[in-house]
């Protein structure tokens, strides 16, 4: 009697092992495929790279006539292209057309550009800034024309005004992303209207309903960015933070500044990022301390979720080509 129990013990450990050893195997399996499954649609993480103002114009132009369009780019361009996408301030309008419009700062970038944003891995510009109308509405018009035929998006312009208020929207992965840009360095009679190009309009009241459409159309990232300051204030006035803040409250998940062509400060505000000023990126300004250097930020997001922030420092070289410092 003792000898059969001895066997049936032998007999349910053996089928005990069995079961264990395939369950093992089938759980790994399951876990291999997940992760498969998952590199390829969810776990990734999607990075966006901010960078603060580009200008392709004045010495920018004539160093790149020398040594190629694409020369400013070369000591940052790896780091830009180990992101999913770069974002940046546009600071003009790209074409070979128009009118300037008197200042001895106007900007206008010639229309190859576009290949060169495109090989920096620049997809989203924002259009909301105090240059975009230097040399006048045909300018204007042809920088929507060219990016558009580029395939890089943007936002802070249109032909007409719903255009112009668009968000630009794109999608890495599985995260879904929207970028609004504005500006109050401009009147309002530069803004578009309901028959003509221009720039797009602040309206806060306007906005928060926006956003909320927005992440019911299934938006997880909403971004602002915002052309504003004072030129070489390394730090936010009140206003700023006010605005900011209450972008924050209506959803905003983003605020990325520029225009003061120097670094303010980064606040973190009920789990979400602003970056008052990232300063320059591609610009001739190395006359100081301050504007001789800028910030790239880098946004990691996964799930729909902002899971890390970091904020890399850049300096300008002689040639006032930006690289890790």
């Amino acid at each position: 009697m003792k000898r059969w129990i001895r066997i049936l013990v032998g007999i349910v450990f053996i089928i005990a092992l069995i079961f264990l050893f395939n369950f093992a195997n089938e759980k790994n399996l399951i876990f291999e495929q997940t992760s498969e499954f998952h590199k390829a649609n969810f776990s990734r993480e999607s990075e966006i790279l901010f960078v603060g103002d580009i200008m392709f114009a004045r010495k920018i132009a004539a160093l790149g006539e020398e040594k190629g369009l694409s020369y400013p780019f070369e000591l940052i361009k790896e780091r830009l292209l180990e992101a999913d996408i770069v974002i940046a301030n546009l600071e003009g309008p790209i074409s070979s057309r128009g009118k300037n419009q008197g200042s001895i700062y106007s900007f206008r970038f010639k229309p190859e550009i576009v290949s060169v944003l495109k090989e920096a891995n620049i997809g989203v510009v924002s259009l909301a800034n105090n240059h975009i109308w230097d040399w006048g509405i045909d300018a204007l018009s042809d920088t929507l024309l060219h990016l558009e035929s580029a395939g890089v998006k943007f936002s802070g312009t249109g032909l007409n005004y719903e255009a112009a208020n668009e968000p630009a929207r794109f999608r890495i992965g599985k995260n879904e992303f929207a970028m609004f840009s504005f500006t109050n360095l401009y009147p309002a009679s530069l803004e578009a209207s309901s028959a003509r190009a221009g720039i797009s309009d602040f309206d806060i009241s306007l906005l928060e309903n926006k956003i909320k459409d927005l992440k019911g159309d299934g938006v997880d990232i909403v971004i602002v960015s915002f052309h504003w300051g004072s030129e070489y204030e390394t730090h936010s006035s009140s206003g700023e933070q006010i605005i900011a803040r209450s972008l924050i409250d209506m959803g905003a998940d983003l605020i990325i500044g520029h225009h003061p062509h120097v670094v303010q400060e980064i606040e973190e505000f009920k789990g979400k990022y602003i970056a008052y000023s990232l300063g320059n990126f591609i610009f001739d300004q190395n006359f100081s301390a301050d504007t001789s250097h800028g910030l790239m930020l880098s946004v990691r997001v996964k799930g729909g979720e902002i899971e890390a922030v970091e904020a890399i420092k850049v300096c300008f070289n002689e040639l006032y080509q930006p690289f890790e410092c």
